[in-house]
């Protein structure tokens, strides 16, 4: 069967209005197709360009960690019993009675708090 007897067949059975409707409905399902591929290899591509540079990202983050000092220890909670640790923790009340007379205040949140002394004492700071 050539072309041109495809396309008697399709014109007497569709009609010539539904034959141009039936190509160009065709025709956009093509394109969205060939658009939908075209967009997956696009997101394929920058996930593999990505990749590497997450990973160094990564891995940059990690050896930052690791060189970073270990944050202190809370200043303001008690110490735990039987615990085998050195360190003594004191409350914030007995923070403030080690320097009597002395206008201070404890900033910061709970566990990562600074001790500022809110006066100026003669003879240098602590």
């Amino acid at each position: 069967m050539t072309e041109q007897d495809k396309h008697q067949l399709l014109a007497a059975i569709f009609g010539e209005d539904e034959l141009a409707q039936v190509r160009q409905t065709t025709l956009l399902r093509g394109l969205q197709e060939m658009r939908r591929r075209r967009q997956r290899a696009v997101a394929v591509r920058v996930c593999v360009m990505a990749f590497p540079a997450l990973l160094l990202a990564a891995m940059v983050l990690q050896t930052r960690s690791r060189m970073q000092p270990q944050a202190s220890p809370p200043m303001a909670t008690s110490m735990a019993p039987n615990s085998p640790s050195k360190v003594k923790y004191i409350t914030a009340d007995q923070l403030f009675a080690l320097f009597p007379n002395r206008s201070m205040a404890l900033v910061g949140k709970p566990g990562h708090q600074q001790l500022i002394f809110l006066d100026k004492q003669a003879g240098g700071s602590l």
